[in-house]
């Protein structure tokens, strides 16, 4: 009823679970990433209802999961242990007090489900709750034969009540990871979302969109993103370097054009261009167009972007999955036009409903009618002593 295979490409099953599912656990989104982030070679798990782990008369098993083997050392997105212990950008919380609780190397090797965009589901019957259980509990005997001190399913939406439920059944903890802050269109015109705001908070777009027009910058949807690759990894090698980190354009290039090229369909950019004097520029969402003036590949008259934000449909949400600026002063205003005021616009005239802001609370997504929901991680250990401080801190609400 398990079996395990590890490869680099999803077995033949895979895709056929995964069609129904969003984009996270797409073959063409996993391989995208784990080429771009150097991820050892996955394994691949599977649950059925008979002894060969297919669905009778399927050919197929009924419910999977991707799994990578990560060390102690693994980056903060793929660190379990970082998640509980260190602060992070997915919430605002304090950390566990690291001292309490048991050495990281009690806890790795640790075998990670989680898919690239943090989010993790099972694909297939994830619903089904004795089949989950079934997939979990023998995610905790494969740890265990294979000297694997933890497992880790993260993050788990917390809508996916039959997981939860068939992960406390099968002895996982649950631990609060992130915040998840989404804002809902669900139908309504942009004018109906903003003047849900506070009035401050309006009267702050109103003043932000005149500055803006007063520069003369123009906020566009770049129809063919992939002619300012060069722009974008610039854009984003700034970024990293506002932020204390060393830009790497090699590594930018390496998620960014693929994903601009194998799933155009699923991604939307908006940018930022300072037009020339006398041009009429103004701030919200508009085309390229096709006339003498419209961008190329540098920008409306030779202007170099000043910024973009770049959302993907998930298949349930619009994602916030990347914005950059190229001066944290000058194009502040830049900044919140891209991620907030211009997708709103656009999501709800394309009957988007909801928008995913990622996690982290945030001021700015509180003040701009973001509801926030609690995200856990699902810990098994067979460790004693990680089991044992797991049994201790986990959060019932979440069970």
């Amino acid at each position: 009823m398990f079996n395990s295979v590890r490869q680099d490409a999803p077995p033949a099953w895979w895709s056929g679970l995964s069609s129904g599912e969003t984009l996270f656990s797409d073959p063409r989104w996993l391989d995208l990433f784990a080429r771009s982030r150097g991820e050892p070679a996955p394994w691949w798990f599977s649950a059925g209802p008979n002894s060969a782990g297919s669905a009778a008369g399927s050919g197929r098993p009924a419910v999977g999961l991707r799994g990578t083997v990560v060390e102690a050392g693994a980056r903060k997105s793929m660190n379990p242990y970082r998640w509980l212990f260190e602060r992070t950008p997915y919430h605002d919380r304090e950390p566990f007090e690291a001292a309490t609780a048991p050495a990281p190397d009690a806890w790795f090797p640790a075998l990670l489900c989680s898919y690239p965009g943090l989010d993790a589901y099972p694909v297939g019957a994830g619903d089904d709750q004795e089949l989950v259980q079934t997939l979990l509990a023998g995610l905790t005997r494969w740890a265990s034969e294979h000297g694997v001190r933890s497992v880790v399913v993260g993050f788990v939406q917390p809508e996916l009540a039959a997981f939860g439920a068939a992960a406390t059944a099968a002895g996982y903890r649950a631990l609060p990871v992130a915040t998840r802050a989404n804002l809902p269109i669900s139908g309504r015109p942009a004018e109906e979302v903003f003047a849900a705001w506070s009035t401050q908070e309006r009267n702050n777009l109103r003043r932000l969109r005149r500055r803006l027009h007063d520069r003369g910058v123009r906020i566009v949807e770049l129809e063919r993103p992939l002619r300012y690759l060069d722009a974008l990894v610039e854009l984003r090698c700034a970024h990293s370097g506002q932020h204390g980190k060393v830009a790497d354009p090699a590594e930018e290039r390496a998620w960014l054009e693929p994903l601009l090229t194998t799933l155009a369909d699923r991604v939307t950019v908006f940018g930022a261009f300072t037009e020339p004097a006398g041009s009429g520029g103004r701030a919200g969402p508009a085309g390229e167009g096709g006339s003498a003036g419209s961008a190329g590949p540098v920008g409306y008259g030779g202007s170099p972007l000043r910024g973009f934000a770049l959302f993907v449909d998930d298949g349930r949400w619009w994602n916030a999955f990347a914005v950059a600026r190229r001066d944290p002063e000058q194009d502040r205003d830049v900044y919140f036009e891209l991620m907030f005021n211009t997708p709103v616009e656009a999501a709800a005239a394309r009957g988007i409903a909801e928008i995913s802001f990622g996690y982290g609370t945030g001021e700015a997504k509180r003040r701009r009618g973001c509801r926030f929901a609690t995200v856990p991680a699902w810990y098994s250990s067979t460790d004693p002593s990680v089991a044992d401080w797991l049994a201790a801190h986990h959060t019932r609400d979440l069970d």
